[in-house]
């Protein structure tokens, strides 16, 4: 499909991928790849294709008990930035309100609905209404510490930049500190497990995704080949990459987020406070 568009054979690209998608139905980089062919021939007014977005997302949530959460995240934060797109912001937010209440230690959806806040930073109090939303991701137990640290580090930083109350900079600072001290005592009694067994199986799982991500490190030792000295921790998973969040110090470097997309790539985006 992607070699007949190159070559300007957009219809015959549309007919692939829509008789795939009726052979398969239900892979999700196959309907994301039909949609976005559909908005690059042009011939679709942006009505038809937040349309479209709706019909997906709906489909999504009907098929949620048996595909798993994931489609339904994906077509809701497409609807919301096309909503967006359109000046239809409070749709938007309707949209992604209404995907947290159903995936409420959804990270991804979190961050989507604090994005869309400063999509037009000349509507009223569009930083508040993006600082809540971190607030309460950082407050939101149902994620790992990690994501929560990374929520705190954007609320910090963005009052920093943007707010004149010291009082509430105060407090989401401490929000930020107490949160990286939980994280830093999570690791030290992983680190210390290693230590003790000798082998690492750590498993940390999304419920608001359905990701899973299995590190597992084994001893040298016994090994059939051994594997050279400096070699890193295996990472296996079931998606084709992870997000990482790394914190060196508060006012630093906030995060850095990696996440995969509907056609099995990644993408990075990375906040540096200090520019470097």
């Amino acid at each position: 499909a992607t070699f007949e568009e190159r070559h300007g054979q957009l219809e015959q690209s549309r007919l692939i991928l829509e008789d795939l998608n009726d052979r398969v139905p239900g892979l999700l980089a196959v309907s994301a790849r039909l949609f976005h062919l559909k908005r690059r021939t042009g011939r679709f007014t942006d009505e038809q294709l937040i349309g479209s977005l709706k019909t997906e997302w709906a489909n999504s949530q009907e098929s949620r008990d048996r595909d798993g959460p994931e489609k339904e995240l994906f077509w809701a934060c497409e609807l919301a930035w096309y909503l967006c797109r359109a000046k239809r912001i409070g749709e938007a937010r309707n949209v992604l309100d209404s995907a947290i209440e159903r995936s409420p230690g959804s990270s991804r959806l979190f961050r989507v609905r604090a994005e869309i806040e400063q999509y037009d930073k000349n509507l009223f109090g569009w930083c508040d209404r993006m600082c809540e939303i971190y607030e309460r991701a950082a407050n939101n137990d149902r994620m790992e510490t990690w994501e929560r640290v990374t929520f705190s580090g954007h609320l910090y930083g963005i009052l920093e930049r943007e707010s004149k109350d010291l009082d509430r900079i105060s407090a989401a600072y401490d929000l930020h500190r107490v949160l990286r001290k939980e994280l830093q005592r999570e690791q030290i009694r992983h680190q210390k497990s290693l230590e003790e067994d000798g082998e690492e199986v750590y498993e940390s799982h999304d419920p608001g995704t359905g990701y899973t991500m299995k590190r597992v490190t084994q001893d040298n030792k016994g090994m059939f080949l051994n594997a050279p000295e400096n070699k890193g921790p295996t990472i296996k998973t079931n998606v084709p990459s992870q997000r990482v969040a790394d914190y060196s110090e508060v006012g630093g470097n906030y995060h850095t987020y990696q996440s995969s997309g509907a056609y099995g790539n990644s993408y990075t985006w990375q906040y540096n406070k200090g520019g470097k």
